[in-house]
């Protein structure tokens, strides 16, 4: 993963009330019928929740772009 560590740190630090709002809210399954809202939010919640090492961060966020990438085809798909 490209980018300072540090500035991702404090990124998901600040992220962390979002992120916990958002899980309060999950997608409807018709829209996110194979869950990647959810894996995405498990992803990034691991990640901010985190204080070791700069590669358990990494390895949290690793897949984040995939599946960001599968749910974003999946909401377009389901939207027409």
């Amino acid at each position: 993963m490209a980018g300072d560590i540090r500035v991702l740190t404090a990124t998901l630090r600040n992220a962390k009330p979002t992120v916990s709002d958002a899980a309060r809210h999950p997608l409807p399954a018709c829209a996110d019928p194979r869950g990647y809202w959810d894996v995405l939010l498990m992803h990034v919640t691991a990640a901010a929740a985190t204080t070791a090492s700069a590669s358990s961060v990494q390895a949290a966020m690793k897949d984040v772009p995939k599946i960001q990438r599968q749910l974003t085809i999946e909401l377009k798909h389901t939207a027409q």
